[in-house]
């Protein structure tokens, strides 16, 4: 067990334990560290230690017999072996006696100590006689222990003894396995260092050619730098160009609306986009960049002026077109004539137009009113009423009261929607409101209103001279006064009604007296109509003076019963006639009160002194009788 010890102690092999042990015993000395354990265990180095120490080691290897014996029971202690000293070891010490010596001799001379050992709680008692100690194993002992108990399984005499044969068989047993076994990773191991050597050779040949490769692409990967950079600053250039383009330059698409033949939404929207080119532009100019913003605002505006000179020309010649008695305006005519507010000129023109086609269909229509009549022959043609002057000049007058008012909606529809601002959707399409428009509320702007007099006055002054022909030839033949006094109101109705159509109070007779360079400010219609109605207010009391003056010429005495003679209850009959004719047209105002003052006078003041001369005919009761019956019978006509 000290040999152990010792191999354990100095890390030796165990044929190296066993030589030193030999050593010991012939030696008489136990080594202390390393340095004498090589010594014993390597003859060769004897030499160096009796060069460097000489028999001085010798001697104090045996003078320090006494620590030795102290050291190996420290060390056994530490060791977790227990020995039992016996109370004569100072003495064996003092002596000279070598106690590893005699441990080994004990150990190859087989006594049966280690027959004895007992086990007790973990405990092993190692020694001889009576005097053993027993003491603590460590874990590495037991471990040990129990290893060696795997294999030695028989504690004789022969199995100790060759022990050393069995661990040495059993530790190359090992060594034996543990090469087979790792005789096939080492295989493994040699194909993966070959295809490591593969592929470190395949590296390398890679990393030569990428060497090579990049040698001779250098130039090209800079050139190509370079031209990537010029490539995003081109790209960058270009978008900037689109957009500035997009913003004042007109689309292929938009070029070839602006020239079609035919007018579109397309057209609309690009005149629209040259506008607003064209007002961009001014924001050019007050930049660093005023020769581009004068160049783009001269493109547009040449542009932009033969596109309203084409417009124009649609315009007026879709204007002249429009001759039907019940004209079906296009679609396009209200944006066209939106896009034409912007010039003034332009749009004067192109109404003008307009109410010259529609006056030469209104002088046509009233004309196959007179004559021919409605489509079918319904209506029947006015004319075949001229024997009743109020039906014939009152079909006149209706006819051209509904065509006045037609003619004014149609053309307040155009003013209106040419007024609303063009709307252009997200698609670029133009829209306009096509809802039916009420035009009874709606007021115009002064401009718009007074064009409106003046196309209303230019579409109807075609009618002016034939009707002036009809009704003066109706006044002229002098009907009769009650006729005479209804045709007088008749037309200031219409003259009345036509007035408010046109926007403008009632006009005075022409012959008033006015500036003779100044141009009426009231419409045709409305100053004929007004002076139709003075000429036939003055045939009505020319007639009316004349069969009033007619009582004065042959005055009859009074009747014997003193009554109202017949002279006098006939002007009754004629004054209640002419004052039903005020009921028919409900015209209550001053005009009214003014006209009946003086038909009331043209009537009365004539009766009057007929009686009053067929009175004087008579004494004074029965005079006064007389006028008393003609004053009462006057009183009870009005």
């Amino acid at each position: 067990l000290n040999v152990l010890f010792v191999f354990r102690r100095f890390q030796i092999s165990t044929g190296e334990a066993f030589h030193l042990a030999q050593t010991v015993i012939h030696a008489d000395a136990v080594p202390r560290n390393v340095r004498e354990v090589n010594v014993l265990v390597h003859p060769r180095m004897a030499s160096t230690v009796a060069t460097s120490g000489g028999a001085g080691q010798k001697d104090s290897i045996s003078s320090s017999a006494s620590d030795s014996s102290a050291s190996t029971r420290k060390e056994e202690k530490a060791a977790g072996i227990s020995s039992a000293p016996t109370a004569s070891s100072n003495k064996a010490t003092t002596q000279n006696a070598n106690p590893l010596a005699q441990k080994i001799q004990r150990i190859l001379g087989g006594s049966a100590n280690l027959d004895e050992t007992s086990h007790s709680g973990g405990r092993v008692a190692i020694g001889s006689g009576s005097g053993a100690r027993n003491g603590p194993l460590s874990t590495e002992v037991i471990g040990a222990l129990e290893g060696l108990g795997d294999f030695f399984v028989d504690n004789t005499l022969a199995a100790r003894r060759s022990l050393r044969g069995d661990l040495e068989r059993h530790g190359l047993n090992i060594n034996e396995r543990f090469i087979e076994a790792f005789s096939s990773v080492q295989e493994k191991l040699k194909g993966i260092q070959e295809d490591i050597e593969i592929m470190g050779a395949s590296c390398k040949e890679m990393t030569e050619r990428l060497g090579a490769a990049r040698s001779q692409t250098s130039d090209l990967i800079r050139r190509t730098t370079m031209l990537k950079d010029k490539s995003e600053r081109t790209s960058l250039q270009s978008e900037l160009l689109d957009q500035f383009l997009s913003r004042y330059q007109l689309t292929e698409k938009e070029q070839d609306a602006l020239q079609a033949e035919d007018l579109t939404d397309d057209f609309f929207q690009a005149l629209h986009r040259v506008r607003e080119i064209h007002d961009r532009c001014k924001v050019l100019l007050r930049t660093k960049e005023q020769s581009a913003g004068l160049t783009i605002m001269e493109s547009m505006a040449a542009l932009q002026e033969s596109s309203y000179e084409r417009l124009y020309r649609w315009t007026q010649a879709t204007c002249r077109s429009l001759t039907q008695n019940t004209p079906d305006h296009p679609m396009v005519l209200v944006p066209a004539l939106q896009a034409l507010r912007n010039r003034t000129v332009l749009f004067e023109f192109c109404l003008t137009e307009l109410s010259t086609a529609r006056h030469s269909a209104v002088v046509r229509g009233f004309i196959d009113a007179l004559t021919r009549g409605g489509p079918g022959g319904l209506p029947k043609p006015i004319e075949l009423h001229a024997h009743d002057p109020v039906r014939y000049c009152s079909d006149m007058l209706a006819w051209l009261h509904q065509s006045v008012a037609s003619e004014k909606e149609q053309i307040v529809v155009l003013l209106i929607k040419s007024a609303m601002p063009m709307a252009v959707g997200a698609s670029g399409s133009t829209s306009t409101p096509r809802k039916p428009l009420r035009t009874a509320n709606v007021r115009l702007s002064e401009p718009d209103q007074a064009f409106l007099q003046k196309a209303l006055d230019k579409i109807i002054d075609g009618a002016c001279r034939p009707l002036r022909a009809r009704v003066e030839q109706v006044l002229v033949a002098q009907p009769d006064v009650v006729v005479l006094y209804r045709l007088a109101n008749l037309l200031r109705f219409y003259g009345a009604t036509i007035s408010d159509l046109f926007g403008v109070s009632e006009a005075a007779p022409s012959d008033s007296e006015a500036d003779p360079g100044t141009i009426p400010a009231s419409p045709t219609l409305v100053t004929l109509l007004s002076d139709l109605h003075a000429l036939a207010l003055k045939v009505f009391f020319d007639q009316l003076n004349i069969r009033a003056n007619a009582l004065l010429v042959n005055v009859e005495p009074p009747p014997e019963g003193l009554e109202a003679p017949a002279e006098l209850e006939h002007a009754m009959d004629l004054l209640r006639n002419v004052l039903s004719c005020q009921d028919v047209y409900a015209d209550r105002g001053a005009q009214h009160e003014r006209d009946l003052d003086k038909i009331l006078t043209c009537i009365l003041d004539p009766l009057l002194e007929m009686c009053t001369i067929s009175a004087s005919r008579l004494d004074k009761v029965n005079a006064a009788v007389y006028i008393i019956n003609c004053v009462y019978q006057i009183q009870s006509t009005l």
